[in-house]
């Protein structure tokens, strides 16, 4: 790993002439010396990856692996691309004035000398810090020892809300064209629109306070025999969305909850410092259950 992070922090193709005469080079001697790869020879492996992937690596005295300029360049050009369409998403949100780049990737110089070319000409400045491998760390140890200050109210980027089960109305044309299917409540069949609707806790550009709670109660159980319930949460950029399977809607979490017929859930969703807190409440037990976060900087 060490070898890999020098050749990525190093690798600038526009200093390199051609293809043939500066492959990237990545100095294994370590990884065969120590005997990682349980006996095998590192050609083998270099063979095995050059037939799966399409690859054109090449061994140079048993130890270090030779990429070809354009492979690698192909290979860094992906992540960077991702990279600088996120600023550009950001951008159009809020202006900004700097663009701080850390972490390990923080000193490629393709990443640097392409945001540069990407943003300095809007007027944008990129500082890259001393060690910004550290300045994540450093940052989150700061934020905790604050101990909640730091972040008073934010913007919700999406709608956010769950999936429920919707009662069929054959004179819904949304309806009619999900479908349905039956279930047993109280004692008799029940039609229920096959796709869960969705229900809504917070809309898009709602101003929201650290651990507000915003919530939804009187959920019950769709058939008789149910001994627990699901709930799934999701986030929307439409904040029209009536059903899950819309486009936009992307499930961010779920959580499951013990109830039974004649036994009520609620649900809370919040905004911590850092993340997002959603939980389940039997209102008739008690049973508190937490939801699992499916932490996706696009869906969040």
């Amino acid at each position: 790993m060490k070898a890999w992070e020098e050749t990525k922090i190093q690798f600038d193709p526009s200093e390199m002439q051609d293809d043939t005469a500066h492959p990237v080079r990545i100095n294994l001697a370590a990884l065969v010396g120590d005997g990682v790869l349980g006996g095998r020879a590192l050609q083998s492996c270099v063979d095995a990856y050059n037939r799966t992937f399409g690859g054109n690596l090449t061994l140079k005295r048993g130890t270090t692996v030779l990429m070809p300029l354009v492979q690698a360049t192909s290979l860094f050009k992906k992540v960077i691309d991702k990279i600088i369409h996120l600023v550009k998403e950001l951008l159009v949100e809020k202006p900004m004035q700097y663009i701080y780049l850390v972490g390990g990737f923080a000193e490629s110089k393709m990443l640097h000398k392409r945001v540069v070319a990407e943003f300095e000409s809007r007027g944008l400045r990129v500082i890259v810090p001393m060690r910004p491998q550290l300045m994540v760390v450093k940052g989150a140890v700061l934020f905790g020892l604050q101990k909640g200050s730091a972040i008073q109210s934010r913007v919700a980027r999406f709608t956010y809300g769950l999936g429920i089960g919707k009662q069929y109305d054959p004179l819904n044309h949304e309806h009619v064209r999900r479908g349905f299917e039956w279930h047993k409540h109280d004692g008799k069949k029940v039609q229920y629109v096959k796709t869960s609707g969705f229900s809504v806790l917070v809309n898009k550009g709602t101003q929201v306070r650290v651990l507000e709670k915003h919530s939804s109660h009187g959920y019950r159980i769709m058939h008789d025999d149910q001994t627990e319930v699901m709930f799934s949460l999701y986030s929307t950029t439409n904040s029209a969305a009536k059903f899950v399977d819309e486009i936009g809607m992307k499930q961010i979490g779920s959580v499951i909850l013990p109830l039974v017929k004649g036994q009520i859930a609620n649900v809370e969703l919040s905004f911590g410092n850092t993340e997002i807190l959603a939980t389940a409440t039997n209102a008739n037990t008690g049973a508190v259950r937490d939801a699992q976060i499916n932490y996706n900087f696009d869906n969040l």
